[in-house]
């Protein structure tokens, strides 16, 4: 889970592409592996809760229709989605840009699910 938040950090402050690949790629293997740890795991409980589990994991696709959809990224050609905003012409830094948007808040909800593992991990029974 830490090499999903830091990678979602790293990806809005990327500039080629090369290191958007290498981030991505460390994405899809933290959460393949994260997947196969899982499911071996939640084979030691009552089977429901490998229904639960992979029920679990379609949750972010439905996290990123939703914030795909919500910041209207979907269909925009590259440059408007990734310009950024600036104001009064001095070329000041005002605002994120749609993609930035997307991956801050992924990482906010990545940081929110670490310390919810925690605060669950530490609950006694």
């Amino acid at each position: 889970m830490f090499c999903l938040l830091i990678c979602s950090l790293l990806l809005p402050i990327t500039t080629s592409p090369t290191p958007t690949v290498l981030l991505t790629l460390l994405i899809g293997v933290s959460t393949w592996t994260s997947h196969g740890t899982l499911t071996t795991i939640t084979s030691l409980y009552p089977t429901r809760a490998v229904g639960y589990l992979q029920f679990g994991f379609q949750v972010p696709n439905l996290y990123v229709l939703g914030l795909v959809a919500g910041l209207g990224i979907y269909g925009l050609p590259k440059s408007q989605i990734v310009e950024y905003v600036e104001g009064n012409g001095n070329g000041m830094f005002q605002g994120f840009s749609r993609l930035e948007r997307f991956y801050y808040s992924t990482s906010v909800v990545i940081f929110l699910g670490i310390v919810g593992a925690f605060v669950l991990n530490r609950l006694k029974r």
